[in-house]
């Protein structure tokens, strides 16, 4: 469902003011007409009605969080997928980003194993914009690992402008702008991207009650990356809330050195202290 033009809005929203919603407010038949359109659209589309005021904002984020669970998945042939697919209520932007709606409780994020900035940027975008109400999230090693790299340069955005504005309290030359150290464009066609410093504020998942990471034999190397960008596990959900931390699903067991992988990612959960509920998960792929 594409984004109908105002002017139609308008005509229904007045044509059901002296009809059906004569009770109602401006207001409240906004927000029931909101509601009804937003119900049944296509999340790349109720990220794009989400622009349209602050009432269909408000009935957006409302759909937005009754979503429980996240799947993540890295897939190969997305972008060949994409070019030759008719629908493109599935494509919130334009980067080579699969958005759809599982179930009713479940939102699935697809991103190509041959992704670019552009591809990552705006899949960490739509992980932020679902990440409040996530009580089960499923992710791929090397998503993960992007996660936490981008965690890792928002802190260090954050330190540039405190430091920028510690130098203009204290000295009399002209600081170097923040915007030196930043890239020159940040924004993604028909994506609204959520606030940069976002993640500063407690853990990226408040609500997270099971994280589930798997990775295949070409995906190990992730794991042993996760640590090198000093983001503490806290950062990502609160250990002391989560009930369960699930690592594989599906593993090859070959010559690579899995064992000093696997460690890595246990001394970034600090998986000792997680007890029973850390679970490994091995299967043996022929």
């Amino acid at each position: 469902m594409s984004l109908l033009p105002l002017t139609v809005f308008d005509c229904i929203r007045r044509a059901c003011r002296y009809n059906l919603l004569d009770a109602y407010s401006p207001a409240d038949m906004e927000c029931r007409l909101a509601e009804r359109i937003l119900a049944h659209a296509s999340l790349a589309d109720l990220l794009r009605w989400r622009t349209v005021s602050a009432t269909f904002r408000k009935s957006a984020t409302k759909r937005i969080s009754s979503y429980s669970k996240m799947h993540i998945r890295v897939y190969d042939g997305l972008t060949e997928l994409r070019a030759k697919s008719k629908c493109k209520s599935e494509w919130p932007c334009s980067a080579n980003v699969l958005l759809c709606e599982m179930d009713t409780e479940s939102v699935g994020i697809c991103i190509d194993s041959k992704m670019n900035w552009k591809d990552a940027k705006a899949m960490i975008s739509l992980i932020a914009i679902f990440r409040h109400s996530a009580e089960q999230v499923y992710m791929d090693s090397p998503v993960v690992d992007l996660l936490l790299k981008h965690m890792n340069s928002s802190k260090v955005h954050s330190l540039l402008q405190l430091l920028t504005q510690k130098r203009r309290e204290s000295s009399s030359f002209l600081p170097t702008p923040i915007s030196y150290f930043l890239p020159l464009d940040d924004s993604h066609s028909g994506l609204v991207l959520p606030n940069k410093t976002a993640v500063d504020a407690g853990p990226f998942f408040p609500r997270l009650r099971k994280f589930t990471v798997t990775a295949d034999k070409s995906q190990l190397t992730h794991l042993s990356r996760i640590i090198s960008y000093c983001v503490a596990v806290e950062s990502v959900f609160e250990k002391e809330d989560v009930d369960l931390v699930v690592l594989g699903e599906s593993w090859c067991r070959s010559k690579q050195r899995l064992f000093r992988h696997v460690s890595s990612f246990k001394h970034w959960l600090d998986a000792s202290s997680l007890g029973v509920k850390y679970v490994q998960q091995f299967e043996t792929v022929p």
